[in-house]
């Protein structure tokens, strides 16, 4: 998971598309009968799709969530906070007057969004409608009711102190941060978002475990280039190292797959690592 700044979600979508969900947000907020506001969200459910197909850009067509760049998902937009129900709180309606606020939404994998199973790996995941909060943390169940007074339990690609709270090894699967968390909760909200994101789905995490030793070999290359180079003065091993120098800027890039884990790779070893220190230092 990257952070997904507010601002760059704002650039990239259209001014009709902000207008509209302006408007039938307040048709739900100001229609009193439910069964009228389950056919004002059905019949502008493809607002969220085509919100969805701008949203893509954001993280160069990469799911918020785990980092797969999507091209088949059906439904590439989660609503954070469920629109129709909240799997842990019975006769939650969920948050229908944010079924078209914008902020709400995430653009998401069909496995971190949908409950799926992952048979060979022994594990199952999927956000679906569910929405943990933490013990005595005040659920918002109307439009007038506060959403900071909630505490979510899942972490939220859209706020960087969530995002600084994960951190990567050479396993694939995701971690708290000891560097970043204050709270013992940090580790339990790590925990139940591994779980319903589905984070430990066996081939996502071998692929960011892949992606986390390819740093490690990449440096290991690279530093032995500035040896070469400083043993022997010969360009060809300067340039060579500069050539892998950025290719480990271009494995910790946004827009690449499965970033998050090379970035922690690379952080990882700049103690130790020149060329990590160097590639972390390129723009």
């Amino acid at each position: 998971m990257r952070f997904v700044d507010p601002d760059r979600v704002d650039a990239v979508l259209p001014s009709h598309i902000v207008t509209r969900a302006i408007t039938v947000t307040s048709q739900l907020i100001a229609e009193p009968d439910e069964e009228a506001r389950a056919r004002i969200i059905k019949t502008n459910s493809d607002l969220w799709r085509e919100a969805g197909r701008h949203l893509a850009n954001v993280m160069d067509g990469k799911c918020w969530y785990c980092e797969v760049r999507q091209e088949r998902s059906d439904n590439p937009v989660d609503h954070y906070r469920p629109k129709g129900r909240v799997a842990e709180e019975e006769g939650h309606h969920g948050y229908w007057w944010l079924a078209f606020v914008l902020e709400n939404y995430r653009f998401s994998c069909t496995y971190c969004n949908s409950r799926r199973l992952d048979v060979e790996g022994g594990s199952d995941g999927g956000k679906q409608d569910h929405f943990p909060l933490a013990v005595g943390s005040r659920r918002a169940l109307k439009p007038a009711d506060s959403l900071a007074a909630e505490r979510p339990m899942l972490l939220d690609p859209m706020d960087s102190r969530d995002v600084a709270l994960l951190v990567f090894d050479e396993t694939g699967v995701p971690s708290v941060s000891e560097k970043s968390s204050t709270e013992e909760i940090d580790a339990k909200r790590v925990e139940k978002s591994l779980e319903l994101y589905h984070w430990k789905h066996r081939p996502i995490a071998s692929k960011r475990r892949i992606a986390f030793k390819r740093v490690a070999i990449v440096c290991s290359a690279a530093d032995q280039l500035l040896s070469d180079f400083e043993r022997t003065g010969e360009e060809r091993f300067r340039l060579e190292r500069e050539r892998l120098l950025r290719a480990l800027n271009v494995m910790a890039d946004r827009a690449t797959e499965h970033s998050a884990a090379a970035l922690c790779a690379l952080r990882g070893l700049r103690t130790a690592s020149a060329s990590a220190a160097d590639a972390l230092e390129l723009p």
